[in-house]
């Protein structure tokens, strides 16, 4: 708790995770309890965030430093969450008309679709409070004191911050509040003037590394023959309305029908069962027909693989048993006797190409 003294060794965070133990591992008693009472015996292992080696002190807080990575998420203090969508280099980022590169470039569609122009006034404050060295309480609802009362108090210090720092593009008349910004890349200006200013930004806690998640192949649902949903229980991440407009922005088609199609719902089995649906039908038998099969990896006896053979094979022909991986000879330019190409295990097909 807040306040403790720790030292090396001691918990600061404690953890547990369960962990999935088979009926074999658990102790005599445990598996007593569990057959006469039915009691769930729970297994977990400690995994507690601990007071590293040399380390002393009393409890003031206590947190993990993330490196921001693209995917994570940020947020701001008018309901508006952004996405890191790319980390630039510091020289390739654009840059003001002192020199100074910015830290964020936000996306200017996140204004009009949370409508909440409070953000904007945040921003333009922050840097007439830092140029000012200044700190501002602003009431909410200002606007029932005067109309536009936002804009002229933050029109006004970004003002005075020009006449006492001496830089223009802090306030320019032509668009105030904005200003003209550089390329880092190719070192012209942009053609728009664009919003500057120092906001309060959270880095929130919702991290990419702990949120991606694939999955090649899994368990379904018994109602609905979908892949089930959800990380924990080994689900899919549903491709919903956005997603699909981001991938069409791509043109990539292809992979917008197998997600959409043969990666969730299997098309002949939903088109078989809706027609047994009209004619009130038992789903039963087509249920089971079409469950996902899994893919099961294993060692398979020789006698196994002959039988498989016959039954590709017409009128069910034998086939021999390759002796040598061997191809043509060095020498005469023949297919080995008993090698992948023999006539005797395959068969020729025309012009000395073996099957």
């Amino acid at each position: 708790m807040l306040g403790s003294w720790v030292e090396t060794g001691n918990i600061l965070v404690g953890k547990l995770t369960p962990q999935v133990a088979k009926e074999s591992s658990y102790a005599l008693k445990h598996r007593l309890l569990r057959a006469i009472l039915g009691i769930q015996v729970s297994t977990s292992k400690e995994t507690c965030f601990k007071l590293p080696i040399g380390g002393r002190g009393r409890v003031i807080d206590v947190r993990w430093k993330c490196e921001i990575k693209v995917g994570d998420k940020v947020a701001r203090r008018h309901g508006n969450k952004e996405i890191i969508s790319k980390i630039l280099p510091r020289q390739d980022m654009p840059y003001l008309q002192d020199g100074r590169p910015v830290d964020m470039v936000f996306n200017p569609l996140g204004v009009p679709s949370r409508i909440n122009v409070g953000q904007l006034f945040e921003c333009s404050l922050g840097l007439a409070g830092s140029l000012l060295d200044r700190h501002y309480r602003i009431a909410p609802f200002d606007e029932r004191y005067e109309q536009e009362a936002s804009r002229k108090l933050v029109f006004s210090e970004l003002y005075q911050a020009n006449k006492q720092t001496a830089n223009p593009w802090v306030f320019e008349p032509e668009y105030p509040g904005k200003s003209k910004i550089f390329d880092g890349r190719m070192g012209g200006p942009f053609e728009q003037p664009i919003i500057i200013g120092k906001p309060y930004i959270l880095k929130l806690i919702h991290q990419v590394d702990d949120k991606i998640h694939e999955r090649s192949s899994g368990h379904y649902t018994l109602v609905t023959q979908q892949p089930l949903r959800g990380r924990s229980k080994q689900g899919e991440q549903r491709v919903g309305e956005m997603e699909v407009w981001a991938l069409e922005g791509f043109g990539v088609a292809h992979i917008l029908q197998e997600m959409l199609t043969y990666k969730s719902d299997h098309i002949r089995a939903r088109q078989e069962e809706g027609s047994l649906i009209g004619m009130n039908q038992n789903l039963s038998s087509m249920i089971d027909r079409y469950k996902h099969q899994q893919l099961r990896i294993g060692s398979v006896s020789s006698q196994q693989i002959s039988a498989w053979a016959k039954k590709i094979l017409p009128n069910g022909e034998t086939i021999g048993e390759v002796t040598k991986p061997y191809t043509f000879h060095y020498k005469t330019n023949k297919p080995e006797k008993d090698g992948l190409f023999c006539e005797k295990k395959f068969g020729p097909i025309k012009s000395g190409i073996y099957a």
